[in-house]
Parts: C-alpha cells; sequence; structure tokens
C-alpha cells in the first residue's frame, strides 16, 4: 500500500491507497476475462493449426474431382491417339494388292534401259516388284491404265486374289524374250 502507485498494475482501491497488482482481490490479472469474440462459420483451426499468411499465397487451390477426371480423360484420349498414330506409320498400306505394298515403288523402264531388244509394244512402262508374294516375286508392268502381269508368279497371284492384271501376253511382241525385263523387275526387289 502507497500513495502513489509504485508501477504497472498497481490499483488504487475505495480508501485512496495504491496497492500492488498482486493485493488485488478476483482472479490474477493475467486471467481477467476478455471481451467476446464475434463467432465465425465454420469454426477456424487454433492458432498454431493454421497455416502462415505467406503459405497460404503459395499453395494452389485444391482441383476438383471433377476436373482431375477430365485430365485423366485428356489423358487417355491422347495416348490412344498416340497409339492409332505409330500403327498407322507401321501398317502396310491398305491400298496394295499384296497387303504390304510393293518392295520398289516402280521405276519407268524403256527400251533404251534395257540391254536387250524391247519385248512389248508399249514403251516405256513402270515396272514393279513384290517381294511378299506367295508363290515367289511377282513382277507387273504398268502401261497407261492397265497392268499386266510379267512372269508366273504375278500371274498366280493375280488368278488367286482376282486383282484384274491383264495378260502381258496382251502387250507383247511376238516372239519376243520377256526374262531380261523380268530380270529388272526383280532386281528392285533385291
Amino acid at each position: 500500500m502507497s500513495n502513489a502507485p509504485g508501477g504497472p498494475g498497481w490499483w488504487r482501491a475505495s480508501d485512496g491507497n495504491w496497492y500492488p497488482p498482486e493485493a488485488m482481490p478476483g482472479p490474477p490479472v493475467a486471467a481477467q476475462h476478455r471481451p467476446p469474440q464475434p463467432a465465425t462459420w465454420p469454426p477456424l483451426a487454433p492458432q498454431s493449426q493454421q497455416p502462415a499468411w505467406g503459405q497460404l499465397m503459395r499453395s494452389a487451390p485444391p482441383q476438383p474431382k471433377q476436373r482431375r477426371g477430365l485430365r485423366v480423360a485428356a489423358g487417355v484420349i491422347l495416348g490412344l491417339a498416340v497409339v492409332v498414330g505409330v500403327l498407322a506409320a507401321v501398317a502396310p498400306d491398305p491400298e496394295s494388292e499384296l497387303g504390304g505394298g510393293p518392295d520398289a515403288n516402280g521405276q519407268t523402264v524403256g527400251a533404251a534401259d534395257l540391254a536387250a531388244p524391247w519385248p512389248l509394244t508399249i514403251d516405256p512402262v513402270v515396272v514393279t516388284c513384290y517381294a511378299n508374294a506367295p508363290s515367289g516375286i511377282a513382277v507387273v508392268v504398268g502401261g497407261e491404265d492397265t497392268v499386266y502381269a510379267l512372269n508366273a508368279s504375278a500371274v498366280a497371284f493375280n488368278e488367286s486374289q482376282a486383282l484384274g492384271w491383264r495378260p502381258v501376253t496382251e502387250v507383247q511382241v511376238p516372239g519376243a524374250d520377256l526374262a531380261p525385263l523380268v530380270a529388272a523387275g526383280e532386281a528392285l526387289c533385291r
């Protein structure tokens, strides 16, 4: 007790005297009642469990499940597109009569290119060989809009598959030897 306050926390009683904080009747000063805080909804986590402001700013918002599902679907579609693209790149040409396309895309050959007498009535022709024909290397020649089966393998394959190739005899010079032209066509497959 004193006639003047002795420091922070001293209090004046109804008798006009000043008393130290520990002499105050009732609960200690530190435990005094705080004014009520406004209620929040939903209730907040205790201060120790709440992230700091900087953490809130750096963290990404959680992705809704719907967006995750869309991303998975987009990934599956992209994966399928890649698989289809790869298969299309390695698949045989569907328009080829032999299912794998000619082993050579064809080469234009004319009388000037052959060391032997020219055996056909059309000059030049596109010679194409197919090494994957079932009966051996099939050699065909094409003139204008028609394909002619030049060797026995081409004739046999044409008959088994109904490809519409015409017999070479339609354009063969009577008595001419086809062997040099067949050899040139087979050379395309080697």
